[in-house]
């Protein structure tokens, strides 16, 4: 049990952040939930720190997730509680990321509304393991390119595979982010926050025209019902169903053909630090991983072996 000291203490800390009354901390988790005054102030915060709406979505889905596991109001726990729930996680098999994104999302939950109670101090994330990522070929990208009729779906998939923008930036762009004079895509409230600019390949503006003039988007480049914004889930859809027209048997999302943009960029000798501007990376060891799946690229290596010429080796053997 919680000494009455720190009790008063959280009770306090509560009405303070977030004006939520002592009648309402006693109230069932339903309840709270419904009456979300502490999920609204939390996600305010998230906001004022800059975090993503899928970073939101996911902080509050871990919270709500230890909620339910702990039967008691969030600010009314100890370290034993959170200690008992990732041992449940952990016997659960969740895989490290997703681990990761629990514990992210409680660590911010508590350094917002306890920040002087170190209830987080003793735990870590877990070491997530190095994959490769997964690309496709050239030969597969025209495949799926060749496969997919519906001419929306087509021109989402050579914007993602042509500028590497992530899928949340590619349902966000406007016809007037399209740079048709100096062929640039200006990519804008990027991950982070951030604008940048990469390529417009001249075959893909030749699509984005037949499809603007088809489809007649009023805001969005590319809208869903309603003249609203289409989805992230819906793109993620007509790359795979393109996929599947295709036959082919990997996996494609809308990430692994940024994965394979960047892939294919390096083998073409493109130059690492152009990438990470394209790709929007703060630090270019995250730019540096798709290196090691050149393959392309590494084919062409020659070994310093075989670079030495005879009559080095002969001099070198003679000394």
């Amino acid at each position: 049990k919680l000494p009455l000291q720190e009790k008063q203490f959280r009770t306090q800390r509560i009405e303070r952040s977030c004006k939520t009354s002592p009648a309402q901390l006693k109230k069932p988790l339903q309840d709270l939930t419904k009456s979300a005054s502490l999920r609204e102030e939390f996600i305010k915060a998230l906001k004022v720190n800059d975090k993503s709406d899928r970073t939101i979505k996911s902080y509050c889905d871990a919270v709500k997730m230890f909620q339910t596991f702990i039967h008691k109001h969030p600010l009314h726990v100890t370290e034993n509680d959170i200690r008992a729930f990732f041992y449940l996680i952990k016997e659960k098999n969740y895989a490290p990321r997703s681990f990761n994104s629990i514990y992210y999302g409680l660590r911010a939950f508590y350094e917002i509304f306890l920040p002087d109670v170190p209830l987080m101090a003793s735990f870590r994330r877990h070491k997530t393991n190095k994959h490769l990522v997964e690309v496709l070929t050239r030969h597969e990208v025209i495949l799926l390119l060749r496969h997919t009729d519906n001419l929306k779906h087509k021109a989402i998939i050579e914007t993602l595979y042509s500028s590497g923008v992530r899928v949340s930036e590619c349902v966000g762009l406007k016809f007037s982010d399209l740079d048709r004079k100096e062929m640039l895509i200006h990519v804008s409230n990027a991950k982070g926050g951030k604008d940048r600019y990469t390529i417009l390949s001249p075959r893909c503006l030749l699509t984005l025209e037949q499809y603007y003039r088809a489809f007649t988007p009023k805001q969005w480049l590319f809208e869903g019902h309603g003249e609203k914004q289409l989805s992230s889930h819906m793109a993620e859809i007509a790359v795979s169903n393109a996929a599947k027209r295709a036959g082919i048997k990997k996996t494609i999302t809308p990430h692994v053909l940024r994965h394979t943009f960047a892939t294919h960029f390096l083998e073409s000798d493109g130059r690492l630090p152009v990438l990470q501007q394209m790709l929007g990376h703060e630090h270019i060891r995250t730019t540096a991983r798709y290196i090691h799946v050149c393959n392309d690229l590494i084919r062409t290596v020659k070994s310093p072996l075989d670079l030495l010429s005879h009559n080095s080796e002969t001099k070198g053997g003679r000394q």
